[in-house]
């Protein structure tokens, strides 16, 4: 496998670690002093920089969030340690967020740099877009 299949193959494993909140398993994708920049957007007007900790505590915490959650890889573009996905998430919301109710689905559309080191990731960047706090489309 070259290094971009094998990075995919990584990243893969990843969101599917993500989307079933493993919590204990987030850390195995992530070089020690990994660190995630998460532009500013409507969740999080501020953005935010986190490190592998801070980022396993946000999954912890979307327990309470969401009931489920999925990606779907629209595009992979990989060159040798770096890589960038486009990503659409939904989420099953457990409580009231907007006009959106618990049991309501939340969608989002994101951007997401990856730089690797060793196999495992060490830079992420998100770009993450929400639209409208609607019912996600049929």
């Amino acid at each position: 496998m070259t290094v971009e299949e094998n990075q995919t193959a990584l990243v893969r494993a990843w969101l599917k670690t993500i989307e079933d909140r493993d919590v204990a398993g987030l850390a195995r994708y992530y070089a020690p002093d990994a660190i995630q920049v998460e532009l500013p957007n409507r969740l999080n007007p501020g953005g935010a920089r986190s490190d592998v900790a801070a980022m396993t505590r946000a999954l912890e915490r979307s327990r309470s969030v969401v009931t489920s959650q999925s990606y779907r890889i629209d595009c992979i573009v990989a060159e040798g340690a770096k890589m960038v996905l486009e990503l659409w998430w939904e989420g099953v919301l457990a409580v009231p967020f907007g006009a959106l109710k618990a049991g309501d689905t939340m969608t989002a559309f994101s951007a997401v740099f990856l730089e690797f080191r060793d196999g495992r990731i060490a830079a992420q960047r998100n770009y993450d877009c929400f639209p409208d706090f609607t019912v996600s489309p049929a």
